[in-house]
């Protein structure tokens, strides 16, 4: 597996970076983004700690689709959740859905407990499928790799086939 890390960053007037967010379910959508480290300082360091975080999710094999809560310090606790996926050359992370509940509120455990169980079933269903779709991707590698070994066989017995007779032409000759 390819160990992703997250590289010291060096100062700079200004980083840009490119992501891939959704919107329900809606198709991936492309952004990109430019920080100026002064103006900006959190969100870029927002962003570079969801960086270290999908580098450890790519060492530590956690990658898929997983929820995630947090509680705020404003007495309000978001859920999201989130899809994450390394296809060998690039790590996408996607926000796929994201609530947040007022923890005062009468129906806060209720809702947000509701909510939880739709994300986490959300999550094993969308990792389930990935799983089925890498089966399916193996499959037909292993299916591309047989033909490719089935032709390669059959060319080398029709270069000794040929060889074999052009050796007994010589010979005649």
């Amino acid at each position: 597996m390819p160990t992703l890390r997250l590289s010291g960053a060096r100062p700079r007037t200004a980083f840009s970076t490119t992501c891939f967010t959704t919107s329900g379910a809606t198709p991936s959508s492309f952004h990109h983004r430019s920080f100026k480290p002064r103006l900006e300082l959190a969100e870029l360091e927002t962003y570079a700690a969801q960086l270290e975080s999908a580098a450890e999710h790519g060492n530590d094999g956690t990658l898929g689709c997983f929820v995630r809560t947090e509680a705020r310090d404003d007495g309000t606790v978001r859920v999201k959740l989130y899809e994450r996926w390394f296809d060998g050359q690039h790590l996408r992370c996607e926000q796929l859905a994201d609530r947040e509940f007022d923890s005062t509120a009468e129906d806060a455990l209720v809702a947000s407990s509701e909510f939880l169980a739709e994300l986490q079933a959300w999550a094993e269903q969308r990792n389930q499928e990935q799983d089925l779709d890498a089966v399916a991707r193996q499959s037909v590698e292993a299916a591309h790799e047989r033909a490719r070994t089935q032709r390669s066989t059959e060319r080398a017995a029709a270069a000794d086939e040929l060889a074999q007779i052009l050796a007994g032409v010589n010979k005649h000759a």
